[in-house]
């Protein structure tokens, strides 16, 4: 298998996941999302590798101020194994366990 192959793969699963997921939350009441993600204050940042921008919290070797907002989410993260999607958006967690990362869902 060609690495370009592999990409494609895994980008095609990641489209098909985030359909799913805004399926799931338009259908289902109780998935509420309780987290209010606006009020962070995210940093805009550019990927290392990719040279893609994002918005993280918090900013570069920084410590976070733990809000009840920024609670939440790092909860809602950690609680969905690192990352989800919600609003058009893919949150991440960090290997440090405690930044957010956090970028427009790809769409084709």
């Amino acid at each position: 298998m060609s690495v370009e192959f592999l990409l494609k793969l895994r980008d095609a699963a990641q489209m098909i996941a985030d359909v799913a997921n805004e399926e799931l939350e338009k259908h289902n009441p109780e998935a509420t999302f309780k987290n209010e993600p606006e009020k962070i204050p995210w940093v805009k940042a550019v990927g290392f590798k990719s040279k893609e921008p994002y918005e993280r919290y918090p900013a570069f070797q920084q410590q976070p101020t733990r809000t009840i907002e920024y609670t939440n989410l790092l909860e809602s993260i950690k609680n969905s194994k690192g990352r989800f999607q919600h609003g058009g958006l893919f949150y991440w967690l960090f290997e440090d366990g405690t930044t957010i990362g956090r970028k427009p869902t790809k769409k084709r």
